[in-house]
């Protein structure tokens, strides 16, 4: 008996910041998936408010906000060899991925280590007026950066294995 193989493609839509384009297509080619297109969307949003200060309540000021991201269409064929393993391996690796955004990581520079967070103004002024929280507030940052660091390292590792592991299954 002969095991009949689909037929076509499935085609994949995703929004994106314009700064991620490049790193998304690298991230879904080890996927076997091919780009259809691109596009640059920019939306503008214009409303009118009223000052809401107490001498500013008679002007009226011309807010507009403007989003820029870019779209991606994808498109991956499904009669390629153990489909089934390499989306497995996809989700496990977009999860990880997203969990590495989540912790302030971007695709751009390959998940590099996220940003540390400073005691910011509310430390220095801590710090400058009550000693003792002030300590105990910067403990609880240095706290979160370390927590973070040892997240940003097992999720980072994670995705390494999982590309290692199924290097003969992807598209690398």
């Amino acid at each position: 008996m002969t095991t009949q193989r689909q037929k076509g493609f499935e085609y994949e839509h995703i929004e994106i910041p314009q700064s991620w384009v490049n790193a998304a297509l690298r991230q879904y080619g080890m996927f076997h998936w091919e780009l259809v297109g691109t596009q640059t969307v920019v939306s503008k949003e214009s409303h009118i408010e009223r000052g809401k200060g107490l001498f500013d309540s008679d002007t009226i000021y011309s807010v507009t906000t403007t989003e820029r991201f870019a779209t991606v269409d994808l498109k991956r064929d499904l009669n390629i060899t153990n489909l089934d393993k390499i989306k497995a391996v996809e989700s496990q690796y977009f999860d990880t991925c997203n969990r590495l955004i989540g912790i302030g990581c971007s695709p751009v520079n390959e998940y590099g280590p996220p940003p540390k967070k400073s005691i910011g103004l509310v430390g220095l002024l801590l710090y400058c007026f009550y000693i003792v929280p002030g300590i105990l507030y910067s403990k609880k940052i240095n706290g979160d950066n370390e927590k973070t660091a040892n997240t940003y390292k097992e999720l980072k590792g994670r995705l390494s294995r999982l590309t290692q592991d199924n290097k003969n299954l992807l598209n690398i």
